[in-house]
């Protein structure tokens, strides 16, 4: 037997069918149907899986305090995170819940850090979902934004999902234009000395770098919780949330000049609402999202110099390499070869002549 679950509702947990018997002979017991109760299970597989555009930055330029921004392009290079939440089915899934933690500031040991990824708006939404953030995270320095609401969500509804299905999106490089001398001299006299984050070394192709990570699993970063909730998602059916930040320029610039590479990562997670009893296949529940931050060549400080032992050992080496080179020549008479041409070009006159006259003395012998 198959049956049809069109109709049925979200909170059944069980169905019953009454079974009966009918023929056309005489029944003296009477009909006694039967009935069966089948439990409902609903399973389903929701999926999240986030994106970075672009994937890496190079930041440059001089430290510039927030009284001096205008617009959002004084506070640093665009960046977006971008997830997608699909219902794999098979069944459909009444409520679930999404929570993305952002990393807005840097962990300084201090109430509130320097600004990492500046939000400049409010979640950008394709789908059934609705988003919530606290006022006070979003564009607090009352930057300009570059487009309008209704600009955005025209190139959002013409990019939607592009991010995953071109890779090519999120490999893209971005580079902050130097509108100043990029060599220019920055002064830190004043500035409030805090807690940095430390980096960690990684030897990649035999070089040694530096890295820093910035994420809130880490508790390197200071992340704020942006909650959404999705309503009724069909099988196959997506939830694109996007947001859209600046890497804060200034704080790179002052603390992470010279620092090979900086990952800052965001993270999301999607849980099915209880009260359904949904049984949603884990592994796939959770998604971080990481961009990647490197100091432009012109901003990076000049290289530190040698330990002593590496400049003493270069010249102990250039020493014994000049006695080896000696010791060669002389093994092979160099010095004294010149010695012998030396005393050949300074014959004397009279060493000519009594040259000529050993050979007059020989010649009459050699004609007998």
């Amino acid at each position: 037997m198959r049956f049809n679950t069109t109709n049925l509702q979200p909170l059944d947990r069980e169905v019953s069918v009454a079974l009966w018997a009918n023929t056309t002979s005489v029944d003296k017991k009477g009909k006694q149907p039967f009935n069966l109760t089948a439990t409902i299970v609903v399973r389903a597989d929701i999926e999240v899986r986030g994106a970075s555009d672009p994937l890496e930055l190079f930041y440059s330029g001089i430290v510039t305090g927030s009284s001096a921004m205008k617009r959002e392009e004084d506070c640093g290079l665009s960046v977006n995170h971008t997830y997608e939440i699909r219902n794999r089915g098979p069944a459909r899934v009444s409520s679930s819940k999404i929570i993305i933690h952002w990393p807005l500031e840097v962990e300084n040991g201090h109430k509130h850090g320097k600004y990492l990824l500046y939000l400049l708006q409010e979640p950008i939404l394709d789908g059934p979902v609705m988003c919530k953030v606290d006022p006070r995270y979003i564009n607090p320095v009352g930057l300009e934004l570059s487009k309008s609401p209704a600009q955005l969500r025209a190139a959002h509804d013409r990019d939607e999902g592009a991010v995953f299905r071109n890779p090519a999106l999120s490999s893209k490089t971005s580079v902050l234009p130097n509108a100043s001398a990029p060599n220019q001299p920055i002064n830190l006299s004043r500035v409030k000395r805090e807690k940095i984050v430390a980096s960690e070394d990684r030897v990649v192709e035999g070089k040694k770098v530096k890295i820093v990570r910035l994420d809130c699993d880490r508790g390197t970063a200071k992340c704020i919780e942006i909650v959404c909730h999705v309503r009724e998602l069909n099988r196959d059916q997506p939830v694109v949330i996007r947001l859209r930040a600046r890497l804060w320029n200034s704080t790179f610039i002052e603390d992470y000049r010279d620092i090979d590479t900086i990952e800052i990562r965001s993270r999301a997670e999607v849980t099915v609402d209880t009260t359904y009893h949904v049984e949603d296949a884990k592994g796939n529940n959770v998604a971080s999202v990481l961009t990647v931050a490197k100091p432009d060549v012109s901003i990076k400080s000049p290289t530190e110099a040698l330990a002593w032992w590496w400049i003493l050992l270069a010249v102990l080496c250039g020493l014994l390499l000049l006695l080896l080179l000696i010791f060669i020549l002389y093994r092979c008479k160099f010095f004294q070869r010149k010695s012998m041409e030396g005393e050949n070009r300074r014959q004397t006159p009279s060493d000519l002549g009594t040259d000529d006259e050993t050979k007059r003395a020989v010649s009459p012998q050699s004609d007998d």
